[in-house]
């Protein structure tokens, strides 16, 4: 229990959006730890409730619009995103929403740090043969290399 109140006195809460029409006075707040809350007429903040998408992304509504939770986190502490850049979930998980786990970054540094990647990098070990020649463990460059008796059992060893 103690925890919990530590973490709760070390969250920030930032404006992020208000509401439209009728509903002008609520002021829309997100938190470093990605928590969602309105204050409304009655002065108490409430948090408030989020959905996930069809993707495995938190959202919220703000004024009748949908917007994905990580995108106020990290407009709201990070500044605004620089043109052609993307936001990224550096633990790879799309529900952590907490400050220290987003970032900008570079499509081609997002993609690098995606779940696919990171597992195609992980079952594409390269091994090296004697002769210097590299040699995947999917055999794609193993039977063209299989031309003398060495390389054969130096490949099978692997294998």
């Amino acid at each position: 229990l103690k925890s919990f109140k530590i973490k709760m006195e070390n969250e920030i809460w930032k404006e992020c959006g208000r509401g439209n029409k009728r509903y002008s006075h609520w002021i829309y707040e997100i938190s470093n730890y990605g928590n969602f809350r309105v204050i409304d007429y009655s002065k108490t903040p409430r948090i408030l409730k989020q959905h996930l998408n069809s993707k495995g992304y938190f959202r919220g509504g703000i004024a009748g619009k949908h917007i994905l939770i990580h995108h106020l986190v990290a407009y709201a502490f990070l500044g605004e995103r620089p043109d052609g850049m993307h936001i990224d979930h550096i633990d790879r998980n799309p529900q952590n929403n907490r400050l220290d786990n987003l970032r900008y970054c570079t499509p081609k540094e997002n993609l690098y740090n995606s779940k696919l990647a990171i597992e195609k990098r992980e079952k594409d070990i390269k091994y090296i043969c004697d002769c210097g020649s590299i040699i995947n463990n999917e055999n794609v460059k193993i039977s063209r290399h299989e031309k003398t008796e060495k390389h054969k059992k130096y490949l099978n060893s692997l294998l």
